[in-house]
């Protein structure tokens, strides 16, 4: 494995990819059907949410000093600590990978490869994710570097060029059926914005920077690259006719043209989707092997072709889309929510525990 340390910015653009692939393909969808015309409104309100997870994985980060996540937690609180956290970290990853790829299948064999059985499409997705993760978060790091910035250059054209179906009246009127619905859609917007969490597991893997400025930018960049599609799916199809879209995002690629003789421009979002998807179970197998503490090079391997034929037999477990739809909407973000905010609130007391425990030391010491 290469042991480079990543820097800030390539450690933003992992995060970066990773929310996306979340936002685009599941979370607007939900937040749109939830929230409605309002959805907006609940994507501006993740900030709050955002910031709290933000600081808390800050305040966490600086007591354990670069320190990895499982191993200063067994220092101070034992094995059985240690463990428990281990085992919902890598039951929330093991999740995140399965919904991602089984969204990203579902949405290739609608849109593009009908003919295509789903069983191949995930193979060839899971197959790549499985090699990027044993070649080691520095390659993961370089592959999202390389992807990310066509990522955003693709949704500021697919932007630019819809400007001409927008009507912004479509946002108004602002909180007609109260905070409701905006609150309820914020179930959704604040799941997807706080996986930035995910910092603590890569915080190890980065050198700098522990300035609050730099990570707060890229809660900004979050909350603007989930804010724009939701906006774009209101102003351009009307609230009523957004909700009822599987994939909007993608739907406004199907308007894109380049003057009156190049069209079907859809094709272009097959690289937004599928190199987002591509990093965030690349991110999440490497970081599963990792809390597994496999550190065997050949162990390894089948460790992450365990891991790799699992998800994709999990993955072809038929349900509906419907099903899928509503297991997502009704279970899976609120319960991840609920987990992600216990666990920052236990290792948050984890910290003020050290860190009052190491005030007394050097009080007792002077």
């Amino acid at each position: 494995m290469f042991s480079k340390k990543l820097t800030f910015l390539q450690v933003s653009l992992l995060i970066l990819c990773v929310t996306a692939t979340s936002d685009d393909s599941i979370i607007i969808p939900l937040v749109l059907k939830t929230a409605e015309r309002d959805a907006w409104i609940s994507v501006l309100l993740a900030t709050v949410p955002g910031a709290i997870v933000l600081f808390a994985c800050m305040h966490i980060m600086k007591t354990t000093r670069n320190e990895p996540l499982l191993s200063w937690t067994k220092r101070h609180f034992g094995s059985l600590a240690a463990f428990l956290i281990a085992v919902t970290f890598i039951a929330y990853l093991g999740a995140t990978s399965f919904i991602v790829l089984k969204d990203t299948t579902h949405w290739v064999d609608a849109t593009f490869l009908p003919e295509t059985p789903p069983s191949v499409i995930a193979a060839a997705l899971i197959l790549l994710c499985g090699f990027a993760g044993y070649a080691g978060i520095w390659s993961i790091a370089v592959c999202a570097g390389m992807l990310y910035p066509f990522i955003i250059l693709l949704d500021i054209f697919a932007t630019a060029a819809n400007s001409q179906f927008k009507h912004y009246q479509y946002i108004l009127p602002v909180l007609q059926h109260g905070f409701g619905p905006a609150t309820h859609g914020l179930i959704y917007t604040a799941a997807g914005i706080a996986e930035l969490f995910l910092l603590l597991l890569l915080r190890q893997h980065m050198s700098g920077n522990g300035r609050i400025l730099p990570w707060m930018a890229l809660l900004f960049v979050s909350i603007v690259t989930l804010l724009n599609p939701v906006l774009d799916s209101i102003a351009v199809f009307s609230p009523i006719e957004a909700e009822e879209l599987r994939y909007p995002a993608f739907e406004l690629w199907g308007l894109l043209t380049l003057g009156k003789d190049i069209a079907h421009l859809d094709f272009l979002s097959i690289f937004q989707w599928l190199g987002g998807s591509f990093i965030r179970i690349s991110v999440s197998f490497y970081l599963i092997v990792e809390l597994l503490q496999i550190k065997k090079n050949n162990v390894r391997k089948y460790a992450f072709a365990g891991l790799t034929v699992l998800i994709w037999a999990i993955v072809l477990w038929p349900i509906t889309d419907s099903s899928f739809e509503w297991f997502l909407r009704r279970f899976y973000y609120p319960i991840s929510l609920a987990w992600i905010a216990a666990i920052l609130a236990t290792l948050w007391v984890f910290s003020v525990i050290i860190r009052a425990k190491e005030r007394r030391q050097t009080n007792a010491s002077r």
